[in-house]
């Protein structure tokens, strides 16, 4: 990653696509010549990008001969090479990464002579496009934008927003990305392998998919005790991959009419299907608590009603995916949940309490933001001891008690946050501890998770 300044304005030039891209290309058995060549190609535009950021960086010969030389260069090589990449390569979507690429970096730079290089490679490259074409007589639209990376179909219409649909609008709270969940660093990895790689990256996930038959997980499960980062880490894959994101409120999705909950919950899913169609990009469907709709099916308890409930639900989870719908169900009730919806779900993550190291963490990063606590932060002997007394407390819990114990220190009028206000805390506060035996499932991949 370079960082290079202009007029002031930091921008990030990303290689991550390139070195990815090459990585493809080395495994390319049909034509491992050509590749071989193409990736060479692409490494010379990027060394003499390179040059051109060094150029942009230093700021004083912006209007000169040999930076106009440069651009003008680089844009007639990107051109050709382009052209070579879409006849041989068409999956791979060069011309549109480039595009997303050079316009960002266009919207990022405040000057004019930087950003119009950019915008004319841009306006080059659309010219390689192949036209879209509209059938308004059917009111269909098709796209080939790589954005569409699960290739689906479907019409567009003109569906209303279901009221039991919640789009999540991100508060100040909420987090930024993955680098407000504390450690855990490998299991974060992970979730960028399966998810968030293939959303930033959709033509490398078709390379994948054809070579290794990988595909996005099916759904999400994620379960464990409350209060332990579920929903805080669904929100962070929301940030993280900048998809919108619909939480489906089951208090109101329930209905007394006969077979209108089955109704309302395939509503929803149309409605998600075409907004993912409208944006050229998955949509992530949130469902909190799903213990409350699908429970085990008892052939003795469970009415039509709730049985056709399920029923849906389970054939719905089993296609989003192909309709460009990411499904990340919540429960603190794995035990009761029907195990033909468990099924469904090829990627389940447990969400135990946080251990030792996690809760210094969380009591650390509560407190920096505060400037009345950022003293006690520094103070390692102090968090380490408070620790002690928060075993076996939730992520949520520990938040609350930071909480109470800066409304402590202010009433008492103290200079900082102490640890006698946090110890104090933890006694008015008076949560009860987890038993984690209730939630564990021994095979089960466990994920401890901690949030600011």
């Amino acid at each position: 990653m370079k960082i290079n300044l202009i007029n002031n304005i930091r921008f990030a030039y990303n290689k991550d696509y390139h070195d990815k891209l090459h990585q493809k290309l080395a495994r390319q058995k049909n034509d491992l010549p050509l590749a071989q060549q193409l990736s060479a190609a692409d490494e010379f535009c990027l060394s003499l990008e390179d040059k051109i950021n060094e150029i942009e960086s230093d700021g004083s010969d912006l209007d000169g001969y040999t930076f106009n030389e440069l651009t003008n260069f680089l844009i007639e090589l990107r051109l050709v090479v382009v052209d070579y990449f879409s006849a041989n390569f068409n999956n791979f979507h060069y011309p549109q990464e480039l595009i997303k690429q050079y316009t960002k970096e266009a919207k990022n730079t405040a000057n004019d002579v930087a950003k119009q290089w950019r915008l004319d490679l841009c306006d080059s490259l659309s010219g390689l496009l192949a036209p879209v074409s509209n059938n308004s007589e059917d009111n269909m639209e098709t796209s080939s934008n790589p954005d569409n990376s699960v290739g689906y179909n479907i019409p567009i219409g003109n569906l209303k927003k279901p009221d039991f649909l919640d789009e999540f609008i991100p508060r100040q709270s909420s987090p930024k990305g993955f680098c407000d969940v504390v450690g855990f660093e490998n299991q974060k990895n992970e979730l960028k392998e399966s998810i968030i790689e293939y959303i930033e990256n959709p033509e490398l996930a078709e390379i994948d998919k054809n070579e290794y038959g990988i595909t996005l997980p099916r759904g999400y499960l994620f379960y464990g005790p409350p209060g332990c980062g579920k929903t805080f880490l669904t929100e962070a894959i929301a940030a993280e991959t900048g998809l919108k994101m619909y939480k489906m409120d089951l208090s109101k999705i329930g209905s007394s009419y006969v077979n209108q909950t089955a109704k309302n919950i395939q509503g929803a899913f149309d409605f998600l299907k075409t907004q993912a169609q409208k944006d050229n990009k998955p949509v992530l469907l949130f469902i909190d608590e799903v213990d409350s709709l699908v429970r085990k099916r008892q052939p003795d308890e469970q009415s039509a009603e709730d049985s056709k409930t399920t029923t849906t639900l389970l054939k719905l989870i089993h296609e989003a995916r192909d309709n460009g719908i990411i499904v990340i169900a919540a429960t603190n009730r794995y035990d009761i949940l029907d195990e033909a919806f468990t099924s469904r779900f090829d990627n389940q993550q447990y969400f135990g309490l946080p251990d030792m190291e996690q809760i210094q963490a969380l009591l650390k990063k509560s407190l920096e933001k505060r400037i009345k606590g950022q003293e006690l932060a520094k103070n390692n002997d102090a968090i380490k001891n408070l620790a002690i007394q928060l075993k076996d407390y939730s992520n949520r819990s520990i938040t609350f008690i930071v909480d109470e114990a800066a409304k402590i220190a202010k009433r008492k009028g103290r200079l900082n946050i102490t640890s006698s206000d946090v110890a104090e805390a933890i006694n008015k506060c008076n949560f009860d501890k987890v038993d984690e035996s209730s939630y564990r499932k021994d095979k089960r991949k466990t994920f401890k998770l901690g949030f600011n």
